[in-house]
């Protein structure tokens, strides 16, 4: 009998896959499409391709039921029905994504049926939180206090291989990159509680310095804040998470938000990219580019792109999914060329004497000419380890949580750096004036 079932058979499937199969582990693997599952399968003796609607509840019960624990890597807003069907079966869950606030409610119910529904077991989130509650837990353990904590996170085409305009290639659902672009954001900074409007998230890019050769600058995700409770971080005055660009990025997809290119009403008539564009800029095709008067970066990029080209077709109905269809057909990766995730925690911290420290967490992930993505690596393994872990009677939490306790972290970091997932940790010197710059770039973000 297969001891776990697999929901999803994408691309970062694959090194969830090769882990458990190199464990030994039997596995069920279960895609809408039974292709999908069976190319992944490779005809692997322990693995069982198969073919699975999770909207049908009383299949994915009955699949369920026959395994000790179930890894969700399927869409986000389907994670309840797997939830459902893992508590009624009394079966162990882990997922990549974050919790939401459905999945949360399932906290309770799950301690009652004596099961884990592990959420947030990937990159980021996921190994961020591990590698962040190793230093954190480290400080508190000697006395001291995190007064400062910026993350950033990011998934980019490796240096060597960012060749293009954007400074970016699409390793996932381009219409998800860019609606993350349009979320509101808090986080504190000096004791103060900061709103960004989704209006103003591009407005002011912030400049990060990573200890790398390049140049980046990105934009603070979401909502901060639970995470003051959920790593224990009392005390603290700066705290922030965000997403990592190659500088320049920002100010493009800036200017295509203010043209109407983030629009998601499906009322677009234009059959050509010249032809929306002098409708966004309200000036007239002939006259397109040169009197469209922006950063020549920023022109130089919508050119290069083929946005004022009467011979790029449109076929979306909405201006967002428009610029969707164009970006990923432009921004790929070439058959040679592999992406980097880059993860960085930065900590201020005050020892139990009073004095300040400075201290750098880095991950640095490529992806494999013609293999893995840097992602599915960064994804998969984390996951992979954790569901080991529950196998094996491991973990001793359950409801439906975070791996942010010490018996995560503590497993599961060696196992990482094991496979070549590596997190440096390094003191930084106090006269580094640029290494927390985010914390001074904030007042014009205020809103």
């Amino acid at each position: 009998m297969s001891q776990v079932l697999i929901l999803g058979a994408g691309l970062v499937a694959g090194p969830l896959v090769d882990y458990l199969y190199k464990e030994k582990i039997a596995i069920t693997l279960a895609s809408h499409i039974l292709s999908e599952s069976q190319t992944l399968a490779r005809s692997r003796d322990n693995i069982n391709p198969i073919s699975l609607n999770v909207s049908d509840a009383e299949a994915l019960s009955d699949r369920v039921k026959q395994h000790k624990i179930v890894v969700s890597f399927i869409p986000f807003t389907l994670h309840p029905l797997v939830a459902r069907a893992c508590l009624k079966n009394k079966v162990n869950l882990v997922t990549a994504s974050y919790r939401s606030e459905e999945m949360a409610a399932f906290d309770e119910d799950a301690k009652l049926a004596g099961i884990t529904i592990l959420n947030e077991m990937g990159f980021d989130p996921g190994l961020d939180h591990l590698s962040a509650m190793s230093v954190i837990d480290k400080v508190q353990r000697q006395g001291g206090t995190v007064k400062t904590f910026v993350s950033w996170g990011s998934g980019l085409p490796a240096p060597e291989c960012n060749d293009n305009p954007f400074g970016y290639k699409f390793a996932w659902s381009p219409i998800s990159v860019l609606l993350a672009m349009k979320n509101e954001a808090r986080f504190l900074n000096h004791g103060k509680l900061v709103t960004v409007s989704a209006d103003n998230l591009l407005d002011s890019p912030i400049q990060a310095w990573t200890g790398e050769q390049e140049k980046f600058e990105g934009y603070p995700n979401r909502d901060s804040l639970p995470y003051q409770q959920a790593y224990n971080l009392q005390g603290i005055d700066t705290l922030m998470r965000g997403t990592l660009r190659y500088a320049g990025n920002l100010e493009i997809m800036r200017q295509a938000r203010d043209i109407g290119l983030f629009d998601q009403a499906r009322l677009l008539t234009e059959s050509n990219w010249l032809k929306l564009m002098a409708r966004l800029t309200k000036i007239k095709e002939h006259d397109l580019p040169e009197k469209w008067a922006v950063n020549p970066k920023v022109k130089q990029a919508f050119i290069w792109a083929g946005m004022f080209d009467e011979k790029s077709s449109i076929e979306a109905d909405s201006a967002i999914l428009a610029f969707c269809e164009l970006l990923e057909g432009k921004l790929v990766f070439k058959p040679d060329e592999y992406d980097m995730a880059l993860l960085l925690h930065k900590f201020a911290y005050e020892d139990n004497q009073g004095d300040m420290h400075y201290c750098l967490s880095k991950l640095k992930v490529f992806g494999d000419k013609g293999g893995y993505s840097a992602m599915a690596k960064a994804v998969g393994t984390p996951a992979a380890i954790a569901t080991k872990l529950l196998l094996d009677g491991k973990v001793s939490k359950t409801g439906s949580i975070l791996p942010v306790a010490e018996e995560f972290y503590r497993q599961i970091l060696p196992v990482l750096d094991a496979e070549g997932l590596s997190c440096q940790e390094d003191e930084i010197d106090s006269s580094n004036s640029g290494f927390l710059k985010e914390t001074e770039a904030h007042n014009n973000l205020i809103q």
